[in-house]
């Protein structure tokens, strides 16, 4: 499958957005980091918090509010989410370039259908020959 000049235009920009996108999205990650932490902390805590129906006493139960395992799941929930947000990107570059890849191929095979129809027409052989299909 041949792709024309325009095709390859946008490939190279679907190339640089994506690019700029991963950027973008590192850069956020770099710079929000300690906020995104908080926040899932505090997330984590109100989860920890809540009342839950069946009673258990201290000394039988656990304690829900462990600082470090607090910590260790609210960086691990921004880690996570920050894999999530770059398969994210990644799946739309895909699907960007599958469209893109679809496209041309759709060109190309109504280029040859158009080139066959045209050759079919334009069969010059004579008579019996013409009515017996095409040569081999």
């Amino acid at each position: 499958m041949g792709l024309r000049a325009d095709d390859w235009a946008r490939y190279r920009e679907i190339a640089e957005q994506h690019e700029r996108r991963l950027s973008q999205e590192s850069d956020r990650y770099r710079k929000k980091y300690d906020e995104r932490v908080a926040v899932a902390k505090r997330g984590l805590i109100e989860q920890a918090a809540a009342k839950r129906r069946p009673f258990v006493p201290r000394f039988l139960g656990q304690d829900r509010f462990d600082r470090g395992e607090i910590d260790r799941l609210a960086h691990r929930a921004v880690r996570m989410q920050h894999q999530t947000n770059l398969e994210g990107l990644e799946a739309l570059r895909q699907e960007q370039v599958y469209e893109l890849l679809a496209g041309a191929k759709d060109r190309q095979e109504l280029a040859q259908a158009v080139r066959q129809d045209f050759t079919r027409a334009t069969n010059r052989r004579s008579g019996a020959d013409r009515r017996s299909g095409p040569s081999r």
